[in-house]
């Protein structure tokens, strides 16, 4: 769908799965789509489920998920998985470039 209609700038946000990750997935004809996943504050888990798109390390303690953005010169969303103590332990920077198709 995001190819059909050519749709730019699109982020996954998702949750309930008891852990925090960051997945990436390059799909053919396609920018990097990008998959924040946060469960509840209360939510850990003690057995990481496979994902070969996980980008480094997940988070399996308490944790929640944040995005923040930069309207500055180059536009970008800082994708953020904190745990309960307010450390980022899952951090990516994406440039608002990056979420585009090329040849434009």
């Amino acid at each position: 769908l995001i190819r059909q209609t050519r749709a730019e700038g699109v982020l996954f946000i998702s949750g309930d799965v008891h852990w925090g990750e960051l997945s990436r997935l390059q799909a053919p004809n396609c920018y990097p789509l990008y998959d924040l996943t946060a469960s509840g504050l209360n939510q850990d888990w003690d057995r990481l489920e496979p994902n070969g798109n996980r980008l480094g390390d997940a988070c399996m303690d308490f944790h929640f998920g944040m995005l923040e953005i930069n309207w500055g010169t180059t536009p970008s969303v800082e994708l953020k998985i904190h745990d309960m103590t307010g450390r980022a332990r899952v951090r990516r920077t994406v440039r608002f470039s990056e979420l585009r198709f090329s040849g434009r």
